[in-house]
């Protein structure tokens, strides 16, 4: 039940982090989860166990991964509302007295690289559709089952930010101007990435290199691109 969902959550971390640091066998008996025995083999390489990741967008979530101390960040989200989260979370953890590095802070973003602008936009803009308006549009479901309206907002209201639309009406231009894809020619997405992580105070950020209906061989050359005009200049900073 939906209800139950960040109990669940809560309960399955503390759970899981226990087999991956606990060497003796234990039982479980929780809320939600109920085992006489629990023992993992092989044991995780890292210590005190695998890093943990809690990427949020609410209040709660952005609590959560603060509280926890993990690490937090956005996917899909404008540079405005990415801001926003950011913040927030560093606002969350000083009242849990830590302070996050930008190591702490993450960023999502489709890129794509060309040899020119124009040549990028025509080779990614139909799976960058694709991937809003096919792939994405599962949200109009997810929203019925929690009761919610997934009517988009009028056209005639003139929609002007990523805020004021759902997924599945994401276009290329909107996402490009609120930072949400990098998709053009080597010069455009050096300076587009270090704005972001400049702006964001971001340490990680995670290129989606591969999307929508993007077909092999086209992000076998993206990729490519990156790897020799892109990332050489990024290894600079």
């Amino acid at each position: 039940p939906l209800a139950d969902a960040r109990a669940r959550m809560q309960e399955a971390w503390n759970l899981i982090v226990k087999a991956w640091t606990e060497r003796e066998p234990f039982a479980w008996h929780g809320q939600y989860y109920n085992y006489e025995r629990v023992c993992i083999w092989p044991r995780p390489i890292q210590k005190p166990h695998p890093p943990i990741v809690l990427p949020a967008d609410s209040e709660e979530g952005l609590e959560i991964a603060a509280r926890r101390r993990v690490p937090t960040g956005t996917a899909y989200r404008s540079m405005g509302r990415s801001r926003a989260v950011l913040n927030r979370y560093r606002v969350l953890a000083a009242e849990h007295g830590w302070t996050p590095t930008p190591e702490d802070c993450l960023v999502v973003r489709h890129v794509y690289v060309s040899e020119t602008n124009d040549r990028a936009r025509r080779e990614a803009e139909p799976h960058l559709d694709y991937f809003w308006q096919r792939l994405i549009s599962y949200h109009q479901g997810a929203m019925r089952l929690l009761g919610q309206s997934p009517t988009p907002p009028s056209r005639a209201a003139e929609a002007r930010t990523a805020e004021d639309l759902p997924f599945w009406e994401f276009d290329f231009d909107l996402c490009q101007k609120e930072g949400i894809s990098i998709i053009g020619d080597p010069d455009y997405v050096i300076r587009e990435i270090r704005s972001q992580v400049r702006e964001l105070g971001v340490g990680v950020f995670i290129g989606l290199f591969q999307f929508g209906s993007m077909p092999h061989e086209r992000a076998c050359k993206g990729i490519r691109l990156f790897a020799e005009k892109v990332l050489p200049e990024l290894k600079r900073d």
